[in-house]
């Protein structure tokens, strides 16, 4: 035969029949402390999926994000793709630039490019054949009037010094 269920409305018993606020940390109908095999159990599973949560997050970060990639390539002007040297031509002329967001500062978050004063770099777009976006190519300049010119081809990942001569 089942417990009886207490009333509508009254309040939660304890072990010893008084009203207990902590009435939850209690067994549900006898008032007995939980089962210690079920709560060590219970502490295993929550250790176990920590640890799994943990090994998730770092399998998503490879060792190239966890350290910045301070050296940069090199690339010849010959060697770009034609819409990164229209790019540069557009550089050159100050405009007009196909992107709203062309010639806004490059902050180098993830210091990958050398470390100068704010508002040194400035990015502009290289527009991608077939993609409806501005894609992940990229010319950052530095200076003003821009003196070094670097191009990226992995949105930010990795960087080439373009040689212009």
């Amino acid at each position: 035969m089942s417990p009886a269920l207490p009333e509508v409305g009254a309040a939660p018993v304890g072990a010893d029949d008084t009203p207990s606020k902590y009435h939850h940390t209690r067994h549900r109908h006898s008032g007995e402390s939980r089962n210690p095999e079920v709560e060590k159990t219970f502490a295993g599973m929550t250790r176990w999926l920590c640890l799994a949560f943990v090994a998730v997050v770092v399998s998503f970060v490879s060792p190239a994000d966890a350290r910045p990639n301070t050296r940069v390539g090199d690339i010849r002007l010959d060697e770009l793709p034609p819409e990164a040297r229209v790019t540069l031509q557009q550089i050159d002329r100050g405009g007009p630039f196909p992107f709203r967001r062309d010639g806004v500062t490059f902050q180098n978050r993830e210091n990958r490019l050398p470390e100068q004063p704010r508002n040194y770099y400035h990015e502009y777009t290289v527009p991608t054949p077939g993609a409806s976006n501005r894609g992940a190519r990229r010319i950052i300049t530095g200076g003003q009037p821009p003196s070094l010119f670097y191009y990226t081809d992995d949105h930010y990942r990795s960087f080439a010094r373009i040689h212009r001569q």
